[in-house]
């Protein structure tokens, strides 16, 4: 049995129609779909720090916690605090911390931040975000007063 050309073009008109329709629809969804919800990581944050390395190396395994009030800017988050323990006992002065604006994006917070400890630090948190966890963040820290690194625990209250 022969096909005839005009019921291959016939066919092929069918399929590009169709193709057509189906990426204008994609695009008219991209326009007309909902934003995807962020997550709202504003309210108190306790952060600990714990670094597994340091010069010198007996910072290692102390633990800095800061309490941060964290809210929400028109591009992501920021934030503001104190020094609130030093291997669990009050520290020896107010030692003020500021998370500099940051955002979440693909489950991960990369945020800046300064600590004022005699003379202003910096460094660097890098969280992971679990929906399933949404009052956790886990992860990494560095910190130039002693080029520390370690871990980094975050937990959230206060929405």
């Amino acid at each position: 049995m022969e096909v005839s050309k005009s019921s291959i073009a016939k066919k092929l008109g069918i399929t590009a129609t169709v193709v057509s329709l189906l990426g204008g629809s994609l695009a008219l969804w991209e326009k007309v779909k909902p934003d995807e919800e962020i997550a709202d990581l504003s309210g108190k944050w306790r952060i600990e720090l714990t670094p597994e390395t340091s010069e010198p190396t007996k910072w290692v395994g102390h633990t800095w916690v800061f309490d941060v009030h964290v809210t929400p800017q028109e591009n992501g988050f920021k934030g503001t605090g104190e020094q609130v323990l030093y291997d669990g006992k009050p520290p020896n002065g107010f030692n003020k911390f500021v998370l500099e604006p940051f955002q979440l994006k693909n489950d991960q917070v990369v945020a800046s931040f300064k600590v004022n400890i005699s003379r202003e630090t910096s460094g660097m948190l890098r969280l992971k975000y679990d929906p399933e966890k949404p009052h956790a963040l886990n992860g990494s820290f560095s910190w130039d007063a002693a080029n520390k690194e370690g871990v980094a625990i975050v937990e959230i209250s206060g929405h």
